[in-house]
């Protein structure tokens, strides 16, 4: 099953373009042959794009901010920690 899915992901990342092309040229050609039933359900298709690009674009975001909000929370947890060390040993202290 790996070695399939890894086949795949070369195959896709070398014509890549070739695959584009040609999903364009077919929703294109769709969208000309069925441009009637578009138009009667335009506000399915206006949903269905809007789900497609937040799971294309929510992933990417999610990586890029989970890092710095990591970070800083680690970061935060480690400062509060060492806080509450000096408040024992000066309160054990006195």
């Amino acid at each position: 099953m790996i070695q399939w899915v890894e086949s795949v992901a070369k195959n896709l990342k070398k014509y890549l373009i070739i695959y584009s092309i040609v999903a364009l040229a077919v929703g294109w050609g769709l969208g000309i042959m069925y441009a009637p039933f578009a138009k009667d359900n335009i506000l399915i298709f206006k949903n269905l794009v809007t789900v497609f690009v937040f799971f294309m674009i929510y992933p990417m975001m999610i990586h890029l901010d989970l890092n710095v909000h990591f970070t800083f929370k680690r970061d935060l947890v480690y400062k509060i920690l060492g806080l509450i060390r000096v408040r024992d040993y000066i309160f054990k202290n006195e």
